[in-house]
């Protein structure tokens, strides 16, 4: 049951960075991608952490 909440987690993450790569410039892309980055791991290291 975890599991499959998690890549439902993980589909969602993916789909909404998909979302914003296509609407930002090269430049905001890439500060998005840093901000996404950071808060990808924060989330694994609560999962982890707490699993």
């Amino acid at each position: 049951m975890l599991r499959k909440e998690l890549f439902v987690l993980f589909g969602r993450v993916i789909g909404e960075f998909g979302r914003v790569l296509k609407k930002n410039s090269e430049r905001n892309m890439l500060l998005c991608i840093e901000t996404q980055q950071s808060t990808i791991d924060d989330l694994l290291l609560k999962i982890t952490s707490c699993g």
